[in-house]
C-alpha cells in the first residue's frame, strides 16, 4: 500500500496561519461530498465510486491547488474534450484506454506512444482498461495516486495566490450558477406541472359538486311534490269522512223532505265534483312536476356526459403533447448527437488524410533520392 508522504515544513504567511492549498473561497464552492473528501487526511478508492465528473474535477483541483499548471480553466477544457469522447464510450463517466491515447494525441502530448500506454496503465488501477476523468489529470499532468490520496497542508501566501483564487472563484461561480439556472428552470416545469394537475383537479371537483348540487335540488323538489300530493289526498279523505258524517247525522236526526233531500244530493254532487276538480289538478300537478325532475335529471346529465368528454379530449390532447414535445427533445439531442459525431469522425477522417498525405510525401521524397543515388 502506498505510505503518506512527509508534509513539508510550513512556512510563514502574511497572517501567520495554515490554511488549506485551495483556500476557504474554492472549497465553498464546490459540493458537500468533494468538501468532506478534501477535508480528510486519507481518501479511499472507495470513496471515489459513482463520482461525477465535475465533482472529480473539484477533487483534484482541490488536492493539487499548489501546482501552477493546474488552473480551473485548464482542467475544464479538459473536461470539455474528456466529455466528447466519454459520450462514444459504453460506461458512463469512463473512455476506453485507446479513447484517452487519441485524446493525449491530439492535445500535442510529447510522450511517445509507448510512454503514453504505460502512463494509462498506471493510473487505471482497477485494470478495466477504462479511464475516469480524474485517472486522466492524473496522467496528463504527471501525477500519482498517492499525491492524490494523501493530503499536503502547506502555507501559501496569501497575496501571491489572491488574483489565482479571484480567477478561480470567478470560474466556480459561473459554473454554480450554471447549474442552479438549470436545476431552478427543473423545478419550476415541477411547480408549474403540479399547477396545472391542480387547477385541472379543482375545476373537476368543481364540476362534480355541481352536478351533484343539482341532482340534490331535483331529488328535493321531487320530494317535495310527493308530499304535496299526499297531503293533498289526506285532506281529500278527511273532507270526505266529514261529509259522510254529517250526512248520518243528519238522517239520524230527522227524514228529509223531498226537497230537502234534492238539495242534499244537489250540494252533496257540487262538492264531489269541486273534490274531483282539485284531485285532477293535484294529480296534473304531481305530473307536470314529475315530467319537469326527469327533464331536468337528462339535462344534468347530458351536461355531466360533455363535460366528461371534453375532459377526455383535453387530456388526450395534453398527451399528444407532451409526447410530441418528448419526441421532438428527443430528435434534437439525436440530431445534435449524430453532428458531433460526424464532426469528430470527419475531424479524425481528415487528420488520417492529412498523415496519410505526408507519408506519401515523404516516400515520393525518397524514391526520388534513390533515384538520384541510382544515376550516380
Amino acid at each position: 500500500d502506498p505510505k503518506p508522504s512527509p508534509t513539508p515544513a510550513p512556512t510563514p504567511t502574511g497572517e501567520g496561519e495554515l490554511v488549506s492549498a485551495h483556500g476557504d473561497i474554492e472549497v465553498a464552492n464546490v459540493s458537500f461530498r468533494v468538501r468532506a473528501l478534501h477535508n480528510r487526511k486519507q481518501i479511499e478508492l472507495g470513496d471515489l465510486t459513482n463520482m461525477s465528473v465535475l465533482d472529480q474535477m473539484e477533487l483534484f483541483l482541490l488536492r493539487f491547488t499548489e501546482h501552477v499548471d493546474i488552473t480551473r480553466s485548464a482542467l475544464v477544457q479538459l473536461m470539455q474534450e474528456f466529455d466528447k469522447y466519454e459520450g462514444r464510450s459504453n460506461v458512463i463517466g469512463e473512455i476506453e484506454i485507446d479513447q484517452a491515447m487519441k485524446l493525449l494525441e491530439a492535445r500535442d502530448e510529447t510522450k511517445t506512444a509507448t510512454e503514453l500506454w504505460e502512463s494509462l496503465k498506471a493510473v487505471d488501477l482497477d485494470r478495466n482498461h477504462f479511464v475516469s476523468y480524474i485517472e486522466f489529470s492524473l496522467c496528463y499532468f504527471n501525477k500519482s495516486w498517492k499525491d492524490l490520496l494523501y493530503k499536503t497542508e502547506v502555507r501559501v501566501v496569501r497575496g501571491a495566490s489572491v488574483a489565482a483564487n479571484q480567477q478561480g472563484a470567478a470560474e466556480a461561480e459561473a459554473l454554480k450558477a450554471m447549474a442552479d439556472e438549470m436545476r431552478m428552470k427543473a423545478i419550476n416545469d415541477k411547480l408549474r406541472a403540479e399547477e396545472e394537475t391542480r387547477a385541472r383537479q379543482q375545476s373537476l371537483d368543481n364540476k362534480a359538486q355541481a352536478i351533484a348540487a343539482e341532482k340534490a335540488k331535483i331529488l328535493e323538489d321531487a320530494e317535495e311534490a310527493k308530499r304535496k300530493e299526499a297531503e293533498m289526498e289526506e285532506g281529500m279523505k278527511k273532507s270526505k269522512a266529514f261529509f259522510l258524517r254529517q250526512q248520518q247525522m243528519l238522517d239520524n236526526e230527522k227524514k228529509l223532505s223531498p226537497e230537502e233531500e234534492v238539495k242534499q244530493g244537489l250540494a252533496k254532487r257540487k262538492e264531489e265534483k269541486r273534490l274531483k276538480e282539485e284531485k285532477i289538478k293535484a294529480d296534473a300537478l304531481a305530473e307536470e312536476k314529475r315530467v319537469a325532475a326527469e327533464e331536468e335529471k337528462k339535462v344534468a346529465e347530458a351536461k355531466k356526459q360533455a363535460m366528461e368528454e371534453k375532459e377526455r379530449a383535453d387530456a388526450e390532447a395534453a398527451k399528444e403533447r407532451a409526447a410530441a414535445e418528448a419526441k421532438r427533445i428527443e430528435e434534437e439531442k439525436k440530431a445534435k448527437y449524430e453532428a458531433d459525431k460526424a464532426a469528430m469522425e470527419a475531424e479524425e477522417q481528415a487528420k488520417k488524410d492529412a498523415e496519410k498525405a505526408e507519408r506519401d510525401a515523404r516516400r515520393a521524397k525518397m524514391a526520388e533520392r534513390a533515384k538520384m543515388f541510382e544515376g550516380k
